[in-house]
């Protein structure tokens, strides 16, 4: 299956959007994916719009819902 998705995680020409990507690409990079195309990290913008909040999904789906 990776192996499947690995020309698409690569493309830097695709758009990539996830939660805590950097840890992704840790565990990708040692299956010998180069993941590439990050466009957006919500991990990244929580901790810089509410840096005194935390960051995990379902914290910040309470505040979106709220």
């Amino acid at each position: 299956m990776l192996a499947k998705l690995k020309p698409w995680l690569e493309d830097a020409r695709r758009p990539k959007l996830g939660q805590n990507l950097k840890y992704d690409m840790h565990i990708l990079a040692n299956h010998g994916v180069r993941l590439a195309g990050i466009v957006h990290d919500t991990l990244l913008q929580s901790y810089v719009v509410e840096s005194h909040k935390p960051h995990d999904m379902d914290n910040m789906a309470e505040r979106i819902s709220a």
